[in-house]
């Protein structure tokens, strides 16, 4: 079969669901419903691929050869191309005002009456190629472009919207411009049209435009934070096909992983540009600032010293079991030859009644040895038990400290 023969064909099919074509354009957005009285329809226009649809158990939707080919018949065409036919429209103003310049000089009184005629028409067109180029846009607002599930696809569809909204914007802004109060020139006839229904009609055109962009961006930012959350359902989906048994809590923010804390501190220093003269300023006053505040410290301790009450009781500081624990046992060490680690330690004497842990008993006694005065300190030997990381090339994961009392003092 030729491919003429299919086309007249393609044809045919159109004539004969017409009506259904038709319905699905101007009542349907586009959409054939999926139905029993539709299978004949729906049939026959997939067949020639003259409609569309994306899974099985979805409606069937127009192609777009045949909306464009119904947009190109109706006044739905003058809608997709808006902004060409409002400048087409006002250069076919200005042209017919031209013309009835030249109308008056030459004293032709009939084409003078016609053009005013047509130039009042001109100007209504132009006003309606306006207001149905922002009518336009209901459509997307309402529907929230619900066309598609894909909320990517709508995003972009939105923004795309907003870059049409935004280039008719600019075209109305051009008319704007223009000197449209003095156009009419000293004809009379023309004097309302231009000083008072078109230069009404912008400003009303422009504040309905204005409000549709507004509300496109809530509608792109509302899509936008949709995105959001549905990417945060899609983690924790995904974290249960993988996980059945995950439980989400609060909790989980407490526990960092190991690989958080295995990087060495990073020491921060200032120092100061000895020929930067701004900053030798701060300096000073920096240091002046200090001075003065260590004086005024220094008088403000005498009474934080001691706690008077009626009866002179002295003020007795908060107990502190995990530091006197760790001060017991680096005596004891002081006064033995032996070694003992963190760990053992802390299994030995049960220190997780005291609400520490592990880590929080290692850190508090690794200070108590470095607090101690020099004669001792020198006495005490430490080694960190670590094992390195090989995930992360350079780091250790420290879990154990060894404590050894030296004989002889030697450079730890």
């Amino acid at each position: 079969m030729s491919s003429r023969d299919e086309a007249q064909k393609a044809i045919k099919t159109i004539h004969k669901h017409m009506e259904h074509i038709l319905d699905a354009y101007y009542d349907n957005h586009g959409v054939i419903p999926d139905t029993i009285e539709n299978e004949d329809v729906i049939r026959d226009l997939t067949k020639y691929r003259l409609a569309w649809r994306i899974d099985s158990y979805d409606d069937v939707r127009l192609s777009r050869d045949i909306k464009r080919l119904l947009d190109g018949a109706t006044s739905s065409y003058r809608r997709r191309s808006s902004n060409a036919q409002i400048s087409d429209a006002f250069d076919h103003v200005k042209m017919l005002l031209g013309q009835l310049s030249e109308a008056r000089k030459r004293s032709k009184e009939r084409d003078r009456l016609n053009l005013i005629s047509e130039i009042e028409e001109s100007v209504g067109e132009l006003i309606e190629y306006m207001r149905s180029a922002i009518g336009h846009f209901t459509h997307y607002i309402t529907s929230g472009f619900a066309f598609t599930n894909d909320i990517d696809l709508r995003i972009a569809e939105n923004e795309r919207v907003i870059e049409m909204a935004s280039d008719l914007n600019t075209i109305i802004e051009e008319l704007v411009s223009e000197d449209i109060y003095s156009m009419h020139g000293s004809n009379s006839e023309l004097r309302k049209m231009f000083l008072n229904y078109l230069p009404q009609a912008i400003i009303k055109c422009t504040e309905d435009l204005n409000h549709t962009n507004h509300q496109l961006r809530i509608l792109l930012n509302t899509l936008k934070q949709n995105r959001e959350t549905a990417r945060l359902i899609d983690a924790f989906k995904q974290r249960y096909i993988n996980d059945p048994g995950f439980l989400p809590s609060i909790d989980d923010k407490l526990i960092l992983p190991d690989v958080v804390n295995v990087a060495e501190p990073i020491l921060l220093s200032g120092f100061a540009d000895i020929y930067d003269l701004s900053q030798e300023e701060l300096l000073a006053n920096l240091t002046v600032g200090l001075h003065a505040d260590d004086s005024g410290s220094e008088t403000e301790e005498t009474p934080n010293i001691t706690v008077e009450h009626d009866d002179q009781e002295e003020f007795i500081p908060e107990e502190n079991p995990t530091l006197d624990t760790a001060v017991a046992v680096i005596d004891e060490l002081l006064d033995s030859d032996g070694q003992l680690t963190a760990l053992d330690v802390f299994v030995d004497l049960d220190l997780d009644v005291l609400d520490i842990t592990a880590e929080e008993w290692i850190l508090t006694l690794v200070n108590q040895v470095h607090a101690l005065d020099a004669h001792d300190r020198e006495k005490i030997e430490m080694q960190f038990i670590e094992e390195s990381q090989p995930q992360y090339s350079g780091f250790s994961h420290l879990y154990d400290v060894e404590l050894r009392k030296v004989q002889h003092v030697g450079q730890i």
